[in-house]
């Protein structure tokens, strides 16, 4: 509690600090890409067209199985001083930060985004901010090493997954050309979108809480999914979420910003839709961290299409999305 009570301060000074140190600045952007060492979709298909889950630090057998539909794309966008003076960098990508962290025992840290920036900080200069992109289905599970128990082997994980996305950053920095900002835009919208009918039944949520936290006091477990699902119930009206979207506009390049940990499909589609030159797309933004599968998801099952989206949430998300777009676009 003593940390989370910090974070508000720790907000605000970051913003009285940007203000004090505004400063002219051009802009560049560019895609790199990693097809291979990082990505790999968790839901995988056997040879018989049954799924298979792999999570992020699986057996020897789940990682030998094929890395699956990944977005190997990697944004980054360049803002400098006009003299070249590196000022910050925004990297984009889709992919847990679940090397080092994600499944028992824990193990807290920055993970592979934290190795990268601090990396491309020391080689390029400025600082280096890393948003996370339309991963719901996507870890690095495929590509982990060693023991998965020990910290050590989880660490070093990190570090070398993070070498990889600090080294095809800095091939990208070195490729692009900086640019006068001549248009600035930004847009919100507050909506909602569609969830499962049983979404919104506080008191069984309650329940159902309370139920798994006296099964983690007794016998260990994970008591997060129910703890989530409660408080997002107490959200919920006529079977929708209220959400917030957003986006900026820097000359042709967009920034989205949406809720919740959207499929990596939602990710590329809206990245196809865009008109802009490139087009980042930030997910896990806002206080809803819940899954937003495919429709073929949904109709598949599995452990991310039993929260609280129904095969509505993901049409009704790119809905808004592009509707904003359009309007920051125009």
């Amino acid at each position: 509690m003593d940390y989370i009570n910090s974070i508000p301060a720790k907000v605000a000074t970051s913003i009285v600090l940007a203000m004090q140190n505004l400063r002219p600045a051009v802009v560049g952007y560019k895609s790199g890409a990693i097809e291979e060492g990082i990505a790999c979709c968790r839901r995988i298909n056997d040879a018989q067209g049954n799924l298979i889950w792999r999570s992020s630090r699986p057996d020897e057998a789940l990682r030998a199985l094929p890395r699956g539909h990944i977005d190997p794309e990697v944004g980054v966008v360049a803002f400098s001083e006009p003299n070249g003076t590196p000022i910050a960098t925004l990297i984009n990508y889709a992919c847990h930060p679940s090397v080092a962290g994600g499944d028992s025992p824990n193990c807290i840290s920055a993970d592979y985004p934290g190795f990268a920036t601090e990396m491309i900080d020391r080689v390029y200069g400025g600082m280096s901010v890393f948003l996370h992109g339309c991963s719901g289905d996507i870890n690095p599970a495929k590509y982990i090493r060693g023991d998965s128990a020990a910290v050590e082997d989880r660490i070093a994980d990190a570090r070398r997954i993070g070498q990889l996305l600090a080294g095809e950053v800095l091939k990208t920095l070195a490729l692009i050309e900086p640019e006068e900002v001549h248009s600035f835009k930004s847009i919100q919208r507050d909506t909602a979108l569609s969830v499962c009918s049983t979404a919104g039944d506080v008191e069984k949520c309650l329940q159902d809480a309370m139920e798994t936290v006296a099964r983690w006091r007794k016998d260990g477990g994970d008591p997060r999914t129910a703890l989530r699902k409660y408080v997002i119930s107490r959200k919920i009206k006529n079977n929708a979420c209220p959400v917030n979207i957003s986006a900026i506009a820097i000359n042709n390049m967009n920034v989205v910003f949406i809720p919740g940990e959207p499929f990596t499909e939602y990710g590329e589609q809206i990245k196809r839709d865009s008109k802009a030159d490139m087009t980042l797309v930030a997910a896990t933004c806002g206080e809803d961290p819940f899954y937003i599968p495919t429709s073929a998801a949904i109709a598949q099952g599995g452990y991310e299409t039993s929260y609280i989206a129904n095969s509505e949430t993901g049409t009704d998300m790119l809905e808004q999305v592009n509707d904003i777009l359009r309007e920051i676009e125009a």
